[in-house]
């Protein structure tokens, strides 16, 4: 008795019309804490994913679109402005949340706060957090145009 395999395609396979690849900060200069690979290889695999998507009309993100679309003389004014944004955003984001875990309830002025005081405060940040990642990833993918250029 032979047995023969028919592939058939499942009903819910992953196609491009309803994903996205996004790729974070595959930078060179991000590559050097990564030890278990060399920084070649890295970029090199970080390459083949991206035009493995563009092969698939995937639409990908890119978080180094500024560095990587400025002409070459530009390369490190373009990688010092998005290192500043990156920073500021970051020590914005600390101030910010720490307001909102303030108006939470949670007083860093009053020792012996309870646990549960701090845990409702943090879970408003996370929640905060999240509702704006939420959110900023719905606007880039309606107001950014699919382009499947690498």
């Amino acid at each position: 008795m032979t047995i023969k395999a028919i592939p058939t395609p499942g009903k819910s396979l992953i196609n491009a019309d309803d994903h996205t690849l996004i790729m974070i900060d595959f930078q060179s200069q991000m590559a050097f804490a990564t030890k278990s690979i060399s920084a070649e290889l890295l970029r090199n695999n970080a390459a083949l994913v991206a035009n493995a998507a563009a092969g698939f009309n995937v639409s990908t993100i890119l978080t180094t679109v500024a560095v990587d679309a400025a002409e070459e003389r530009f390369a490190g004014l373009a990688s010092g402005i998005n290192t500043a944004v990156s920073r500021t955003a970051g020590v914005l984001a600390v101030a910010i949340f720490g307001l909102i875990a303030f108006a939470a309830g949670m007083d860093p002025g009053v020792r012996g706060a309870t646990g549960a005081t701090f845990l409702h405060a943090f879970r408003v940040v996370m929640l905060t957090a999240s509702a704006l990642s939420v959110a900023s990833a719905l606007i880039a993918a309606t107001l950014l145009p699919r382009s499947h250029t690498i």
